[in-house]
């Protein structure tokens, strides 16, 4: 029985018990025990930030100031993409450095980490050890991307020892009053895409990827490129031009023509000796002068059976040249000459950086040239651009290809300087024929 002095004490002991009872439920409920520390700062575990390096590299040149502007302005698409990496140019262009001086100066390691120079220096070059090999630190996707026609000449000793930039070559279009019955493949049609300035792709779907006239030819031609051929072809064409043209200020396109006149394949060129079927076009032209036109500048009254250009010009005067000439079926005798490529120093610290900077400009090329990668084009809506792509996939012949000893560079410089100087047909062929005499 509770008293009346107990009462309180009970009913104060319920409370007490009630009280704790609900501390303790409180207590166990998380979204209270959350609430409680929700103005705690979250700890996240972030990895400690690494400092990129700044890497300055230096490259030397010799380029005409359009030129050199459309290389600036490329390697800025290379800063864009990699901030780190500073680049210093070059240009020597003032100079206008001989073989022998550049690789004196390379030797002495004033030429900078990279080099652009011209293909015909590249092995040459490499002989001397002054350079590395470029293959072992490129990305391979990006060496199986290249044009094997361009970068075979660019080998040495099992390596690979310099990237292309500009790849202009000697072209040879066929009239086509000539053309009519020869055995022409079909190029393959290019996907409705194609590159921007940023080599991204976008559509262009509904664009003509070639002119109606030429969406079924190919570059792939069987021709009988001898000179005996020609001849005759030209002979029985009755053209009233003359049968071929060449760019009389470089011997390089003279080179080119002794290229495809040339029977034996499996021995390389040399700049001295000749073979019996060079030797007679030599001496039948030097003869019959009138057969040949000796600029390259588009002259509409004196068209030639076979007309000589380069790719650069053949874009610019495109839409003539097409007019006249089968424009698909189109020779390029030796196409790494009259090019330039990047090399790198062996005296270079920063081999790495260098290699990206030259990979990633091979992404691009100067205006109106040859696409260097297979990739992008195979993307390109230029039709030319298709047929280039299909002529540089075939490896060189041995005869596209130079004899390279330590001195024949500097033997073609020295021929080089007496083509220029000749002033008719007839000087010009006699300085091959004469330079081929004293060496039997």
């Amino acid at each position: 029985m509770f008293t009346r002095k107990t009462i309180p004490f009970v009913i104060g002991s319920i409370l007490l018990v009630a009280v704790a009872f609900l501390f303790l439920t409180r207590a166990l409920d998380w979204t209270y025990v959350s609430e409680l520390y929700k103005d705690e700062p979250a700890i996240i575990m972030e990895p400690e930030a690494v400092e990129v390096q700044t890497v300055e590299l230096e490259v030397s040149v010799m380029l005409d100031q359009q030129k050199y502007d459309e290389l600036v302005l490329l390697s800025q698409r290379v800063s864009d993409r990699y901030p780190h990496i500073h680049v210093t140019f070059n240009n020597l262009v003032d100079q206008q450095m001989s073989f022998k001086e550049w690789e004196s100066e390379t030797q002495l390691g004033r030429l900078g980490d990279i080099q652009l120079v011209p293909n015909e220096w590249v092995v040459p070059l490499a002989i001397k050890g002054f350079y590395q090999p470029v293959d072992r630190l490129m990305n391979n996707d990006v060496l199986t991307d290249q044009l094997p026609s361009v970068i075979d000449a660019l080998r040495w000793n099992g390596y690979l020892w310099a990237v292309p930039y500009e790849t202009n070559p000697y072209l040879i279009f066929i009239h086509q009053k000539a053309y009519e019955g020869l055995n022409i493949k079909p190029v393959v049609m290019a996907p409705p895409v194609v590159l921007d300035n940023s080599l991204a792709l976008k559509d262009v779907s509904g664009a003509s990827t070639f002119p109606d006239d030429q969406s079924a030819q190919g570059s792939d031609v069987t021709l009988p490129w001898g000179f005996t051929e020609w001849l005759e072809r030209y002979e029985a064409t009755a053209f009233n031009g003359p049968l071929l043209s060449w760019d009389e200020d470089q011997l390089s396109s003279m080179l080119a023509w002794l290229s495809i006149w040339r029977e034996d394949n499996d021995q390389p060129m040399k700049l001295s000796e000749l073979s019996e079927q060079q030797l007679k076009a030599l001496q039948y032209l030097k003869q019959h002068p009138e057969f040949v036109r000796q600029s390259i500048d588009w002259d509409e009254e004196e068209l030639p059976l076979l007309y000589m250009t380069t790719v650069a010009d053949y874009f610019m005067k495109r839409d003539r040249i097409d007019a006249h000439y089968a424009s698909s079926a189109v020779a390029a005798p030796l196409p790494w000459l009259n090019g330039k490529s990047f090399m790198m120093s062996s005296h270079t610290v920063h081999s790495e950086a260098a290699m990206l900077w030259i990979e990633t400009m091979n992404r691009n090329q100067p205006e109106s040239t040859v696409i260097h990668r297979k990739m992008y084009s195979t993307y390109s809506s230029d039709s030319m651009q298709h047929v280039l792509r299909e002529l540089l996939q075939q490896k060189l012949l041995n005869r596209q290809l130079f004899a390279v000893d330590l001195d024949w560079v500097n033997q073609y410089e020295q021929l080089d300087i007496a083509w220029k100087a000749a002033v008719t047909i007839e000087e010009k062929l006699a300085l091959l024929l004469e330079k081929a005499d004293a060496e039997e």
